[in-house]
């Protein structure tokens, strides 16, 4: 929400909504262009647009399958424009990691809980396999071609699957959702019904599975022929290609939702302004947090030099004492 005011000064001619509150968003900002709304999920329910008022529609894209379905079943959403556009990475296309043991994998997930990361650590430890994390809270880093070329497999959900396989690198769904293992020419189609997000079968393997993936990653061929597959079905080049085909469908609304929509923006602009206090609060109590440790530090600097002097300072009064009793 912050940013708003920004994009106002922008003018955009047109605009691609992932998230459908952003929509009243703009349009209380008076950007009306035309648009063209995508789906990347169906959880949690800001991935579910509520049913098209009379007049109103747009073409729309989803990256799988399964949420295809999911947005043609809610009311007249089926009815407008729209198709199947898989989710898509830009990368550059690298060289087939050839066949071998498998020495360094990476990690890429902002996700991904500790007890997750620590069964893959225990694994690889147990095949002789460093294993590195990319993403939040302790590792985050802007990913390219170059840094993870570096690596003999990916190991990740989503988009990052996509990446890994372009560079020729075997791809692990292993993540938050589930684990689906390598992906393979076998069941590429089917891991890309769900995104490559692990969550048809929301699987937890047992170590015994994960120590069988990891000394059986695809091979070279397999490698190639998942190269291939990216390259036809999920480039950024592709992807805008079928953008353009959506926007030459696509027009300025005319009509919006109504009362319906300022309420998703009014929580938009609350949630903005708490965090905006949280933040501010935050702060306070780190500047707090180092007052009292100044705090502390000085007491325990005085109860310590006390301790030092205390004995001298007795000693020395008893003498007096005792000599002016003689």
């Amino acid at each position: 929400m912050p940013d708003i005011a920004g994009l106002r000064e922008a003018q955009p001619d047109r605009v691609v909504l992932m998230h459908w509150p952003a929509y009243f968003a703009l349009q209380r900002e008076g950007i009306r262009v035309p648009t063209v709304f995508g789906f990347l999920g169906r959880h949690p329910a800001l991935e579910n647009p509520p049913p098209l008022v009379l007049g109103l529609g747009f073409p729309w894209f989803a990256v799988s399958e399964a949420i295809v379905t999911n947005v043609t079943a809610i009311s007249t959403w089926g009815e407008n424009p729209h198709r199947l556009m898989r989710n898509w990475t830009g990368w550059a296309e690298g060289a087939i990691r050839p066949e071998s043991p498998l020495r360094r994998i990476a990690i890429v997930s902002n996700r991904m809980t500790d007890e997750l990361e620590n069964q893959l650590v225990e694994a690889g430890q147990r095949a002789g396999i460093e294993v590195t994390r990319f993403g939040l809270p302790r590792n985050p880093q802007i990913l390219n071609e170059a840094l993870l070329e570096e690596y003999d497999a990916i190991i990740s959900l989503g988009r990052s699957i996509l990446d890994a396989m372009r560079l020729g690198r075997p791809a692990l769904i292993f993540d938050i959702h589930g684990a689906d293992g390598w992906v393979t020419p076998e069941n590429v189609e089917r891991c890309a019904g769900e995104s490559f997000s692990g969550r048809e079968r929301a699987h937890r393997p047992t170590d015994d599975e994960l120590d069988a993936w990891l000394a059986q990653p695809p091979t070279t061929d397999q490698l190639r022929t998942l190269q291939t597959w990216v390259r036809e079905n999920a480039t950024l080049d592709a992807a805008l290609n079928q953008l353009e085909e959506l926007f030459a469908l696509a027009v300025a609304p005319s009509v919006t939702w109504g009362q319906f929509g300022e309420a998703a923006v009014e929580m938009m602009e609350e949630l903005a302004f708490v965090r905006r206090g949280l933040a501010i609060r935050e702060q306070q109590l780190v500047n707090l947090t180092i007052d009292r440790d100044n705090v502390v530090a000085r007491i325990r600097k005085i109860e310590n030099v006390n301790t030092r002097v205390r004995p001298k300072f007795l000693s020395r009064i008893l003498v007096k004492a005792a000599q002016r009793r003689l």
